[in-house]
């Protein structure tokens, strides 16, 4: 996790992404995020402001993963974070090469 938060620190965009896993995110990126509330702490939530991108695979359109977009925008409003926006679902590559394009 050391290196995960001196790269979450430097960074200036994070990208979180999963496959649905029962309607959410994995196991493994719920655990990460949750390991990254400390380190919010310690450096103060001033110092600690991020961008973000969402983006979820899933064979199933994105309204029938509704538990991990609130995830998501639970944990962003709670952290202060700031979305550029969500991929989600199968089949939208030109929507994630437009929100990619956003990121510099």
């Amino acid at each position: 996790m050391d290196q995960i938060y001196e790269t979450c620190k430097e960074a200036d965009v994070i990208v979180f992404a999963s496959p649905v896993y029962w309607f959410s995110v994995t196991g493994t990126l719920k655990i990460a995020v949750d390991r990254l509330y400390a380190p919010q702490c310690n450096w103060g939530v001033a110092g600690f402001k991020k961008e973000t991108v969402f983006l979820m695979t899933s064979g199933s359109p994105a309204e029938y993963n509704p538990l991990a977009v609130e995830w998501y925008r639970y944990f962003e409003r709670m952290l202060g974070w700031k979305s550029l926006g969500m991929v989600l679902g199968t089949g939208k590559a030109e929507e994630a090469w437009k929100l990619g394009a956003i990121i510099r």
